[in-house]
């Protein structure tokens, strides 16, 4: 599962660049980065350095929460800040515990990378309208991922205070 996660995450990382490629003729020398009232641009940056914040952001994303997943298989558990501490940090669970907060991480990391794909392809699809604009449709965008955030933290949560067997 881990493995899966992290090959999905690195794939939503290299769409950023990859996207950003393809539209490529549809931009113009200047690219709208941020959006006002309305989703009327109000800061622009050179074309080239849209496309090298893209490779940058794309691996950011994909690397910080893989990075993250990889230290949490190594910090010293005592540092984890978790409900049932005392049943989670026995010798026998915290493999188990390190397991779920890895993925955890990853499936987070998935959710973060897919958000930053829409916004990063709403920017690139307001870029190609004219006059340019933001769709509407990032609020809802926004919306969903700040609900599926609490979900997966609420959930994740509900699993730490229950019972490994139940």
């Amino acid at each position: 599962m881990m493995h899966t996660r992290s090959v999905l995450l690195l794939m939503l990382g290299l769409a950023h660049p990859l996207l950003a490629q393809l539209q490529h003729g549809q931009l113009g020398a200047r690219v709208a980065v941020t959006f006002g009232r309305f989703g009327r641009p109000v800061q622009w940056v050179p074309r080239e350095d849209f496309f090298s914040f893209a490779l940058l952001w794309g691996a950011c994303v994909a690397l910080l929460p893989l990075a993250i997943a990889w230290l949490i298989q190594r910090v010293p558990a005592v540092l984890f800040s978790i409900p049932r501490r005392e049943y989670w940090l026995s010798p026998d669970r915290v493999g188990t515990l390190r397991r779920v907060l890895s993925q955890w991480m990853l499936g987070v990391g998935l959710l973060t990378a897919g958000f930053s794909l829409g916004v990063f392809w709403l920017t690139l699809s307001a870029n190609s309208r004219r006059p340019i604009v933001l769709p509407n449709v990032f609020f809802l965008l926004l919306a969903f991922f700040l609900v599926a955030l609490l979900c997966a933290l609420l959930l994740l949560l509900a699993r730490l205070s229950r019972d490994e067997q139940s």
